[in-house]
C-alpha cells in the first residue's frame, strides 16, 4: 500500500490503539476464562537495531500502552542494542530479508528468559508437563 508519510503514521497509530485494546480486553479476558496468563513481547527487526529508522517507535508506544492497561510486556529494543552491537546486527539475522537466524533467536530467548526472572513470572506446568 503506497500512502504519504503522514497518512502511514495515522494508519500506524491507529493499528497500535487497536491492538492495545484487543490485547488489553478480547486477550485478556480469554487469558483469564482459561486460567493462563499472557505475556507480549515486543520485538524489533534488525533494521530497527541497525538503521534506528523510527518504525519501532509504534512498537514502544504500543509497548506503553500495555503497561498502562496492566498487560505483561517485554519490549526486547533496549537489550537487543546492547547485546547486538549495530555493525555485528547482520551476523544476528538472514542477511536477504532480516529475519534472525538461530543466533538472534538464541540472544532473543535468553533475554526473554532472564526478564521473566527479573520481573518473577512463575508458572505453574499442567499435570504430566514437568
Amino acid at each position: 500500500m503506497l500512502v504519504k508519510n503522514k497518512q502511514t503514521d495515522q494508519l500506524y497509530n491507529r493499528a497500535v490503539n487497536d491492538y492495545a485494546t484487543l490485547f488489553s480486553t478480547t486477550y485478556r479476558h480469554l487469558a483469564d476464562s482459561a486460567e493462563f496468563s499472557v505475556v507480549y513481547i515486543v520485538q524489533p527487526m534488525r533494521s530497527d537495531i541497525k538503521y534506528q529508522d523510527g518504525f519501532y517507535t509504534h512498537m514502544q508506544r504500543l509497548d506503553s500502552l500495555l503497561k498502562v492497561n496492566k498487560c505483561t510486556s517485554i519490549n526486547l529494543l533496549p537489550s537487543m542494542e546492547k547485546a547486538i552491537v549495530t555493525d555485528t546486527s547482520f551476523h544476528y539475522s538472514w542477511k536477504i530479508d532480516g529475519h534472525y537466524n538461530g543466533k538472534g533467536y538464541a540472544v532473543m530467548g535468553q533475554i526473554i528468559a532472564d526478564t521473566l526472572g527479573t520481573i518473577n513470572f512463575h508458572f505453574e506446568p499442567s499435570e504430566g508437563e514437568q
